[in-house]
């Protein structure tokens, strides 16, 4: 829609250990309907939240989006662009994606107050625009970060398991 892919389904989990005991929220995303259980509840079954949903926003974005609309499966919140960094390069390392990249800085609100940070760096694979590096700052939890990794061929010393001998 808009140039975004869309999610028609996924699916997330949190674990979290309160009092010694690992408590666990699953949340079910599949067209129009989100599936939360959690342990010791009962199952909330709801209309999925307006927006695109997180994981797209984060993963399959295309270009910087001055704002969208995204929910985690049972919140709806506004992503907004403060910052767009045009023409980066980018190393990464031998085993992921290094190059000439554009910096997405984003920034909301979550959980009533609290601001959280997103940097998304968008490069070019193979022809397309793709998302080669996202970074999530949570206040007070280390921050998330995922790199593209490149696609490992024969020159760079792996071998095709089907060619090993037995």
């Amino acid at each position: 829609e808009e140039g975004i892919p869309i999610s028609t389904s996924y699916f997330l989990t949190e674990r979290e250990e309160k009092e010694g005991q690992e408590e666990v929220k699953t949340v079910h995303v599949f067209d129009e309907i989100v599936v939360i259980k959690e342990t010791g509840k009962s199952d909330v079954e709801r209309e999925k939240p307006h927006g695109i949903d997180m994981m797209t926003a984060l993963f399959a974005n295309t270009q910087c989006r001055d704002e969208m609309l995204v929910h985690d499966g049972e919140d709806p919140f506004v992503i907004k662009l403060w910052k767009r960094k045009p023409e980066q390069k980018l190393r990464q390392g031998k085993n992921y994606y290094s190059g000439i990249t554009e910096l997405c800085r984003y920034r909301f609100i979550y959980d009533e107050d609290e601001v959280r940070k997103v940097d998304i760096w968008l490069g070019e694979v193979e022809g397309r625009r793709v998302t080669v590096r996202l970074s999530i700052r949570i206040p007070v939890v280390p921050n998330g970060v995922f790199k593209l990794r490149k696609g490992a061929s024969k020159n760079e010393g792996d071998s095709d398991p089907d060619e090993q001998g037995s």
